[in-house]
């Protein structure tokens, strides 16, 4: 039992310094954007900061999520009001969730910016901040890293015939929009085909 307790009050620890962390990288990002210079230096080490942070976060849900596929999430109105959900309403996310505090993912600065922003959209479209909503996290990645290969001309891929890689997960699209639109494509392509 006092082993696991040490786990326990280490991987808090572990969480809160990640925050920290973060909240500092944040901060360093802002003053690079806020030098004038725009030294090419500068906006590369930026972008590995972003990339860095990117994988800080990731980490850090995954912790929190037990280290596993489980996502860290909390009820919206609980997150505005920086209270722990007790319940989680159910979402579509099917390895499931886990209560918690999102800042504690996020880090303070992005967390307090979410914050804000959802109290405002409230202000202008009351009911919108409740515990009927549930924000899951994290989804930092836009687009897949790789590209199945498929033909110019017919959008098959090159070597198994009637296979049509599609969108974001085959590497044709980075968003929703550009998704349906690949979709479009490969539907009008195989409409010509056949």
């Amino acid at each position: 039992a006092k082993i696991a307790k040490e786990e326990q009050e280490q991987h808090l620890q572990t969480i809160t310094n990640g925050a920290y962390e973060i909240d500092f990288k944040i901060q360093l990002l802002q003053d690079f954007a806020a030098d004038q210079t725009n030294h090419k230096e500068l906006q590369k080490q930026a972008l590995k900061e972003v990339a860095q942070l990117q994988k800080e976060i990731e980490h850090r849900a995954w912790l929190m999520g037990g280290k596993t596929q489980t996502a860290p999430a909390q009820n919206l109105q609980d997150f505005v009001n920086n209270k722990i959900s007790s319940k989680l309403i159910d979402c579509s996310y099917q390895p499931g969730t886990q209560s918690v505090q999102m800042n504690d993912v996020l880090g303070k600065m992005i967390g307090n910016t979410l914050q804000q922003g959802f109290k405002a959209f409230n202000n202008k479209m009351r009911g919108y901040v409740s515990n009927e909503a549930i924000i899951v996290g994290v989804e930092s990645r836009t687009s897949t890293p790789v590209r199945i290969p498929r033909d110019k001309l017919t959008l098959q891929h090159v070597q198994i015939k009637n296979l049509y890689p599609c969108a974001e997960g085959a590497g044709y699209a980075g968003g929703i929009v550009s998704a349906a639109m690949d979709g479009v494509n490969c539907v009008n392509a195989i409409h010509q085909t056949y």
